[in-house]
């Protein structure tokens, strides 16, 4: 639906009401980011060692606002490369 059909066809009253519901069950790629992100970092820690950090969801959701420094980027990647080769041997694996 455009925007100029949904402002004829949904009144102030129908739109607040939209937003409340949306405060109690959001929906949308945000959310399906963080489901994503939940059954990933649940996984990655299943099979970190015990000298990583736990993972969070967000380390494994997209963050379209903002760009991390180099530092931060290379730490993740590595952190992402270890979680891959933990679960590539976990499926009995191996790693070259």
């Amino acid at each position: 639906m455009s925007v100029k059909r949904a402002q004829r066809e949904v009144d102030s009253r129908e739109f607040t009401e939209w937003q409340a519901y949306w405060q109690l069950e959001p929906w949308g790629e945000g959310r399906a980011d963080l489901r994503t992100g939940i059954l990933a970092s649940t996984l990655a820690n299943i099979h970190r060692s015990g000298e990583t950090d736990p993972f969070t969801p967000a380390d494994f959701m997209p963050d379209f606002g903002r760009q991390a420094p180099a530092e931060d980027r290379d730490a993740l990647i590595a952190q992402q490369q270890q979680m891959l080769e933990a679960l590539t041997r976990a499926a009995g694996g191996e790693i070259r």
